[in-house]
């Protein structure tokens, strides 16, 4: 039976429910959580390290977090270029997984299509550390795939006919999203000061692609965004890149997938696509 932790607490090893033994899982990002949590079918359970509130982004693990980590059954990683500080504290655990490898994008748990290509990767470490609950994990696997399928369906639908095509954000973080659903996209930067002449050219682009909206996002400073909406006369919208529980934290009843949806909702009503209300 593998040794597994729950982050913030001791080691133990499998935890025993009313269906047998549950396979404790550490994640570092909460789609992963969610991931672990679907594809675990009753039979795991994942707990996030990076507590509600923190930047995900730039969170590093305290010394007890490193220990538990360096312990673990099995960790499941972000990537290093997601979560530099937590993926070197991962480094040297034998029972991990990082998810981003099977992915086709950085940011890749913004992009159904992307998260799905690392849903086998997790499935498939998690049957490595619990072989007893292999079936349940398959079938766990499945079902995560078959909603980030239909969740890919509906951002194809929605945006392969909007009128603007146009996404300008702040980072690099919805570009992957943007180019697999032919979007045009442009990072707008986060610099706390932006430099005039790029505000200028910046604002320029808004305008001369007809934008309605630019986006900030969570866990990235607003500056150089605020800046150009202001001087283009555009809407503020926020795209959440989910990471991590954003300071105020989520609506009850939020998910990863209705969260993707969200930003989609988000990005429709930017860009003037059928059926949405925003302009």
């Amino acid at each position: 039976m593998a040794v597994v932790l729950c982050a913030g607490c001791g080691s133990s090893t499998q935890r025993t429910g009313s269906r047998g033994p549950i396979l404790q899982v550490i994640t570092t990002a909460y789609p992963l959580e969610q991931a672990v949590d679907m594809i675990g079918s009753g039979k795991a359970k994942a707990t996030a390290l990076v507590p509600p509130g923190s930047d995900p982004f730039t969170y590093e693990p305290t010394p007890t977090q490193v220990s538990e980590i360096q312990q673990a059954g099995l960790v499941v990683l972000a990537g290093q270029a997601a979560q530099p500080a937590v993926y070197e504290a991962g480094a040297d655990v034998k029972q991990k997984v990082d998810a981003s490898v099977a992915a086709s994008e950085q940011f890749y748990w913004l992009d159904p299509t992307a998260m799905r290509q690392a849903v086998p990767s997790i499935e498939t470490a998690m049957e490595r550390a619990d072989p007893a609950n292999a079936t349940a994990f398959r079938e766990g696997a499945r079902a995560l795939e078959v909603e980030l399928d239909s969740t890919s369906i509906d951002y194809q639908s929605t945006l392969s006919a909007c009128p603007r095509r146009t996404v300008f954000a702040a980072d690099k973080a919805f570009a992957g999203v943007a180019r697999r659903y032919f979007l045009d996209y442009t990072p707008l930067g986060t610099s706390l000061v932006p430099d005039p002449a790029t505000l200028k050219s910046e604002s320029d682009s808004v305008r001369s692609a007809g934008a309605t909206s630019v986006f900030t996002e969570t866990w990235v400073p607003t500056s150089a965004v605020d800046a150009v909406a202001a001087q283009s006369k555009t809407k503020v919208r926020t795209l959440d890149t989910l990471l991590g529980p954003p300071p105020g934290g989520w609506p009850r009843q939020a998910n990863y997938i209705n969260l993707l949806e969200s930003n989609l909702g988000h990005l429709s009503e930017a860009l003037g696509c059928a059926g949405s209300s925003g302009s």
